[in-house]
């Protein structure tokens, strides 16, 4: 087996490995600082175990982008908001406008309930 190919199997484990790594490193890490062992000689096992895992997690992460934008671009909406400038542009307008007039209402709201001026002064 050449060098390659040890390196892929080493970075790229089975998911089922990834995810047992994952939970043991997280009970592990958990354990130690809340016992306060971070100087116990087990403890280092775990920090090399938990870089270990994050470096695998990490070089996965390219991969699961690519297949979520895959995914989101088979979608005839969600394809064309990544694709058309303008509709983005007028979505976030509109995102905003309600946001802005959610915010308004919300503080006429509290300007009839608290019975301050403040409030309707924000509001306007």
């Amino acid at each position: 087996m050449d060098w390659k190919n040890r390196l892929k199997k080493i970075l790229f484990p089975h998911v089922a490995l990834v995810f047992i790594l994952f939970n043991v490193t997280v009970a592990g890490l958990i354990t130690i600082f809340v016992k306060g062992w971070e100087l116990h000689f087990l403890s280092y096992f775990f920090y090399v175990l938990s870089c270990y895992t994050l470096t695998i997690v990490c070089v996965r992460i390219p991969g699961i982008v690519k297949k979520v934008n895959q995914l989101l671009h088979k979608n005839k909406y969600t394809d064309a908001y990544l694709t058309n400038a303008d509709l983005r542009i007028q979505i976030s307008m509109y995102r905003g406008l309600v946001i802005g007039i959610v915010f308004a209402t919300f503080k006429i709201i509290l300007g009839f309930v608290y019975d301050s001026s403040w409030f309707f002064a924000m509001a306007g």
